[in-house]
């Protein structure tokens, strides 16, 4: 899980430092009056805090989150398999 988790961060912090979205995040806070614009970039760079700072710990919860649904419904249809084809009959009634 971790090494996913790794990938995964590597990969969004890798697109995120690409020329091309440095452009435009410097471009999307410089629109407006200059005192919305400070306000715009102490904002991102606030947003960008929160990121480094929990970011990883939300990929790790939502991969796992993801890989006990994933378990969750393999068990569900083995179990439900296993009943379609009369296994499970005789503990039922």
């Amino acid at each position: 899980m971790k090494w996913l988790v790794n990938r995964v961060w590597w990969g969004m912090l890798w697109f995120m430092r690409r020329p091309l979205m440095k452009r435009l995040q410097r471009a999307s806070y410089s629109w407006g009056s200059p005192d919305r614009q400070r306000k715009m970039k102490a904002a991102f760079i606030r947003q960008n805090q929160f990121a480094r700072r929990w970011g990883r710990p939300m990929l790790t919860g939502l991969f796992t989150f993801l890989a006990v649904w994933f378990l969750i419904l393999i068990a569900f249809v083995f179990a439900t398999d296993l009943r379609e084809s009369g296994v499970l009959e005789s503990a039922i009634k």
